[in-house]
């Protein structure tokens, strides 16, 4: 028995003239695996993706609060996908707590808004 799978030609026809779905991935910390997977999926042709990180901590050469030692990491973790940090509002911020406000009203003008409702 043999699988059929459609060839990247087939399937890159099939996808153009769909629409592209937005897909908001909200995230704790820029982790390098995180950015790798990142990288892969934006090369879907059906999605248009944005990260919305809460804390920027890992993405630069710097101590790290909860291990008290310096991190810095062998790639740049912000490249290769469109992302954006949004202000961690909880009472004690940190990696485990992260409240975010989506600010998805009418009013806003959030690059967040401005990305799901782009076109």
């Amino acid at each position: 028995m043999t699988a059929n799978f459609p060839s990247q030609a087939e399937t890159a026809t099939k996808t153009s003239s769909l629409p592209r779905r937005k897909v908001l991935i909200l995230t704790s910390h820029v982790v390098p695996y995180g950015s790798s997977g990142l990288r892969l999926l934006v090369q879907d042709p059906r999605l248009d993706i944005l990260v919305a990180y809460c804390s920027l901590q890992g993405a630069e050469r710097g101590l790290d609060p909860e291990f008290g030692v310096q991190v810095q990491w062998y790639e740049p973790l912000l490249e290769g996908f469109s992302w954006i940090h949004v202000p961690n509002k909880s009472l004690r911020p940190g990696l485990a707590r992260c409240r975010v406000s989506l600010l998805l009203s009418r009013r806003t003008r959030s690059p967040l808004r401005q990305h799901l409702l782009q076109g």
